[in-house]
């Protein structure tokens, strides 16, 4: 998994440099290291593949990524992950689905202890 979301990483660093392409070919490359239980490994490829989407200037391209590692993120326990994704919900959201994202996370936080860290 540790290769998984060293990839991830390099994926966000293209992002925030503007290199898209690399990013997407980044996590294609993720993607097919991931196995058989790579559920967690699969939330940080979709976060960061919407990031891509979204700093590309393509947030309805991102918002399905977004929910996707929210679901599996929530599913596997993974706090933090789910916290950022539904954080991203929001900010790739028109305003009233942002609220509605923001008050989730809000609502996560507070039922399961999430610490920032």
């Amino acid at each position: 998994m540790e290769s998984v979301l060293n990839l991830a990483r390099r994926a966000r660093i293209a992002g925030l440099s503007g290199d898209f392409q690399f990013g997407h070919q980044t996590l294609d490359e993720a993607a097919g290291l991931l196995s058989h239980g790579g559920e967690k490994a699969s939330a940080w490829i979709a976060i960061e593949r919407g990031r891509l989407h979204n700093t590309a200037g393509d947030p309805k391209a991102a918002l399905p990524f977004f929910l996707d590692a929210w679901k599996i993120a929530r599913a596997n326990a993974d706090h933090n992950l789910a916290v950022d994704a539904a954080h991203m919900l929001a900010i790739a959201s028109e305003l009233a689905e942002a609220e509605l994202w923001t008050l989730t996370a809000l609502d996560y936080i507070a039922a399961n202890g999430v610490s920032h860290g």
